[in-house]
């Protein structure tokens, strides 16, 4: 083999990159982000300002002094009690999140701090 086919195309090395826990890839810009850079800049782009979708509890951590917050309610669970249905049984569409491995929950609320404030959340969880 000729040392020429050894050495890695950029493409090939940013795939290597995007691959790992520790990089993640901006769809904004196409740059690879150290994840801990991206986590202390709130899930934005450093280089390109995108912002990275953000789930309920990462919000609830970004927002709330650590070790404060206490999620409530935290055992309900969805019901039907109208068997609503457009195009597919609401049932269906809870079974198919689920098995999907999402929340069972669409909203998380809970009591915490935010500089030495005690607060009441709210935050909706878009799948």
């Amino acid at each position: 083999m000729y040392w020429i086919d050894k050495i890695k195309s950029k493409a090939s090395i940013k795939k290597d990159l995007a691959n790992t826990d520790l990089w993640a890839e901006c769809l904004g810009c196409n740059g690879n982000i150290y994840i801990a850079d991206l986590e202390k800049n709130l899930r934005v782009c450093p280089q390109c300002d995108y912002h990275f979708r953000t789930s309920a509890k990462q919000r609830i951590n970004q927002l709330m002094e650590e070790g404060t917050f206490i999620e409530r309610d935290n055992n309900l669970i969805a019901t039907d009690p109208l068997k609503f249905k457009d195009s597919k049984k609401y049932k269906e569409r809870l079974r198919t999140s689920y098995k999907k491995g999402m929340a069972s929950e669409s909203v998380i609320s809970g009591t915490g701090h935010i500089k030495n404030h005690p607060v009441e959340i709210c935050v909706f969880e878009f799948g």
